[in-house]
């Protein structure tokens, strides 16, 4: 009888982490991505979570038209919410 309790709460666990995986809109969302010079994507779905990856191409001085910059920022995407995974 426990043992059965234990597998019924864990498949809910899992089955609510699957729905609340966000989406790539919704990573968007959170982000704020709606510049052209912005890339989103996910790079792995591993359906009860996501890591997701933001591209964004700055320019180094505004006086001019040379020097870009690429900074790119990894997420984890786990129940409805979005954790930077670059700590510095």
């Amino acid at each position: 009888m426990r043992k059965d309790k234990f597998k019924i709460i864990i498949c809910f666990i899992l089955v609510f982490l699957i729905i609340t995986n966000p989406s790539l809109e919704t990573f968007k969302d959170y982000a704020g991505i709606q510049q052209k010079n912005t890339a989103a994507r996910r790079n792995y779905n591993f359906f009860i979570f996501s890591i997701y990856q933001n591209r964004e191409t700055r320019q180094l001085s505004e006086d001019t038209d040379e020097g870009y910059s690429i900074y790119t920022h990894y997420y984890l995407g786990i129940a409805d919410n979005f954790f930077n995974l670059n700590s510095k």
